[in-house]
């Protein structure tokens, strides 16, 4: 046999090219090798990288295939690491964070990592650099007197959202940064803060901790395209003020100014040199001052002014401001003394407004029915862009009868009618008793007897919207911060009378002042007051509830009860009624056993659940057991409740209608 391979590889393609002749008896064959296609006389390479990633690692999985002439070769890409049949991604942020700055963060990612600035710094990632703007008060950015410092808000996080206390925080959702002067003792701090978008601003007094106290309170709050903020510092010594700039909208760049001065006489408190008498001060003007004092929000602040006044004891201040027709005028009481209005902490008594239009007239009012001075600092500030001049008015006289409870001497008997009563020469002491504000308030004297419900009705005049309410007893709590306002429900229109329930479930008498007032419209005019008592019906107070047991109660009323035990959001465990109509259920639960409460109505019904004793159920320190509301009207409301305990338990059930007083179905186990 002539082995014909032996000679230029039998006619095949060459080795070089793939071809692999094979010698027969007589004769040979012709083949491409492995990794190679073709008939044998012609071979051509196979790219095995086209076919299952050649047997390597997936290129997902970090596998990087290579064709040879005839085979392929197998790694693991760059971040990688492996065989190259099989490879595991490296998390390059577990050395050197990943070549990223030390002010970044580092995010491992297949393969790779990236690189991001932390807050309060701005760059790449590869190099970050600190922004010129604190993220938050720890980290603020301190400013001195006479500097301006530009930044933006591109990467900086929202720190500081929500509006705080009283409405006066301003700034937002959006991002913001802070910025931190060190005021010293009798100085006044101007932020102004500039920019296309408006920027927000809150001045917030140190330390830094006080911006995250939730509510915030602010001393100040603005947003204009050139906003400003100032602060008084009353203290004694050295004051942090951090001034919060936000967004107010697009991130772009933005100035913040900083600069500190000695306020002008009457400019602050401290500096009030002018104390109010009894007459008319005119011509006076705002001119020359800055806005330091910003006890409600306002939409266009301006400069503002401020006088002393002293109120005898058991004495009356009624303030009037009366602007030019195109200036418009917000009025603000403050506590005194100077040091306490111009420090972190003062407390504004009232007045204020969201706005004051051009030429309306202004009215304060304050009582002092303590047997001591008060001095008190009043605050005429500017609202919006208008110019002008104003007079301020002041009448400080004695508290005359029925002017607060400690005068109190009118009494209002069960089953009179008190004709021609007027609320003339009356001011606003008693606020807490309407969900509007009282224009004018007097006091009556009343007696409620035992086990019974004193109902009161008051007729006003043609134009006069009443508001009736009663405080506890006796005289010295009514005019204490203490006090107890018992509110009516509110009619909610002129000249419709309003009426007042006061329920007493003791054995003796209760003693309480009625308040009758006036929340808009007319305040002169005679007005009719008539008192009259009905028995107590079970289920008004926690002494005389009614009788909860297993089954269903239908067409449950809620009208003629009224509202004993008003419940705040604040009291433990409990649901808000809103100052709603309340009626109270009685139930004992064996020990063990569950109680499950189910009620359903046209209303909004809020369901509390309140431990033995009766005294629980107004003791506001004392935490609900369960609660429910489902907040819409319409929907059942269903309370269960756990006795975990050893023995049987009593239990109050007090169901309030939000929103109405229609008919409600209750449906009780226990079990």
């Amino acid at each position: 046999d002539v082995d014909e391979c032996l000679t230029n590889n039998g006619g095949c393609a060459s080795v070089a090219s793939g071809g692999v002749c094979t010698n027969t008896p007589g004769s040979r064959t012709c083949a491409c090798a492995m990794g190679y296609s073709g008939s044998g006389f012609s071979c051509a390479d196979v790219n095995e990288c086209l076919t299952n990633s050649g047997g390597c690692a997936s290129v997902a999985s970090g596998g990087v295939c290579t064709n040879t002439i005839g085979s392929r070769t197998c790694a693991c890409a760059s971040g990688y690491t492996g065989n190259g049949l099989t490879c595991a991604d490296v998390d390059e942020c577990l050395t050197n964070n990943g070549g990223c700055s030390v002010n970044a963060t580092c995010t491992n990612t297949p393969g790779s990592r990236t690189c991001a600035c932390n807050a309060g710094y701005l760059g790449n990632g590869l190099t970050c650099t600190a922004r010129p703007g604190g993220e938050t008060c720890e980290v603020a950015t301190v400013v001195t007197s006479g500097q301006t410092v530009v930044s933006a808000f591109t990467g900086a996080a929202s720190n500081y959202s929500g509006f705080g206390v009283g409405s006066v925080c301003e700034v937002s959702n959006r991002p913001d940064l802070v910025f931190q002067a060190n005021l010293l003792p009798g100085q006044r701090g101007r932020f102004t803060a500039a920019g296309g978008s408006a920027p927000r601003l809150d001045v917030v007094a140190g330390p830094a901790s006080n911006c995250n106290l939730n509510p915030r309170v602010c001393q100040m709050g603005a947003t204009n395209t050139n906003t400003v903020g100032s602060f008084m510092n009353g203290t004694m010594g050295t004051v942090p003020v951090f001034a919060i700039v936000g967004s107010g909208g697009s991130p772009d760049d933005f100035t913040v100014s900083y600069q500190t001065s000695s306020p002008i006489a009457g400019d602050v408190c401290s500096t009030a040199t002018t104390t109010l008498v009894n007459g008319t001060l005119t011509a006076q003007s705002l001119t020359g001052f800055e806005h330091d004092y910003e006890c409600r929000y306002l939409s266009t602040p301006g400069p503002d002014r401020v006088y002393r006044v002293v109120v005898d004891p058991m004495s009356k201040l009624d303030l009037t401001a009366t602007p030019t027709a195109s200036l418009g005028l917000v009025l603000n009481l403050i506590e005194g003394p100077a040091s306490a209005c111009d420090s972190p902490n003062r407390v504004c008594l009232g007045g204020g407004a969201f706005s004051g239009s051009a030429g309306a007239v202004r009215t304060a009012a304050h009582t002092n029915n303590t047997s001591s001075s008060r001095e008190l600092f009043v605050v005429v500030g500017q609202s919006g862009s208008g110019t002008g001049t104003f007079s301020l008015t002041t009448n400080l006289a004695p508290l005359g009868p029925d002017e607060v409870c400690t005068t109190a001497t009118t009494v209002l008997a069960v089953g009179s009618t008190l004709t021609n009563q007027s609320l003339t020469g009356f001011g606003p002491d008693y606020p807490c008793l309407s969900t509007s504000t009282i224009t004018n308030d007097r006091v009556y004297l009343a007696t409620v007897p035992a086990m019974s419900q004193l109902v009161v009705v008051m007729t006003p005049p043609a134009g006069m919207t009443p508001t009736l309410g009663a405080i506890n007893g006796p005289a010295a709590v009514c005019d204490s911060q203490s006090q107890v306002c018992l509110r009516a429900q509110e009619v909610g229109g002129a000249g419709l009378p309003s009426t007042l329930r006061v329920n007493n479930g003791a054995m003796a008498p209760r003693d309480v002042f009625v308040v009758a007032g006036a929340t808009a419209g007319a305040t002169s005019g005679a007005f009719t007051l008539s008192a009259s008592t009905t028995s107590l019906p079970a289920g008004e107070t926690c002494d005389g509830p009614a009788s909860l047991a297993a089954g269903t109660l239908t067409s449950e009323l809620m009208a003629g009860f009224s509202l004993d035990y008003p419940i705040s959001s604040s009291r433990t465990g409990c649901r808000a009624t809103f100052s709603s109509p309340d009626r109270v259920y009685q139930a004992t639960v064996p020990a063990g056993q569950t109680l499950t409460v189910t009620a359903t109505s046209a209303d909004d019904l809020i369901l509390n659940l309140i431990p033995a004793p009766a005294a629980s159920c107004s003791n506001t320190t004392v935490a609900c057991l369960a609660s429910a509301d489902a907040t819409f009207s319409n929907q059942a409301e269903t309370l269960t409740w756990v006795n975990g305990s050893g023995s049987q338990q009593t239990v109050f059930l007090v169901v309030s209608s939000f929103g109405g007083t229609a008919p409600f179905t209750m449906t009780t186990t226990i079990q």
